[in-house]
């Protein structure tokens, strides 16, 4: 009697707690994917666009000067700061 009710209880503990943390767990990676994931974005957007006016590396680069002339001579980020 008292065996079948202490592996009863064994097994639906180690069930609900493995279920639980595999949950948890779960949670927490895909956070950490969408963070990345966030991360990227920002570091392309940093990256592949003009800080100031929004206009993407390639519209400079197929019809302008360039995007890195533009990004330090016409909307330098650090002439708007003085």
């Amino acid at each position: 009697g008292s065996y079948l009710r202490v592996t009863y209880d064994s097994t639906f503990f180690f069930i609900v707690i493995v279920l639980l943390l595999n949950i948890i767990f779960g949670i927490i990676i895909d956070t950490f994917g969408e963070l990345r994931a966030l991360n990227k974005a920002i570091e392309y957007d940093i990256k592949n666009k003009c800080f100031i006016c929004g206009i993407d590396r390639y519209t400079f680069d197929r019809q302008g000067e360039g995007f890195e002339v533009h990004i330090k001579k016409d909307h330098n980020l650090w002439h708007y700061l003085y």
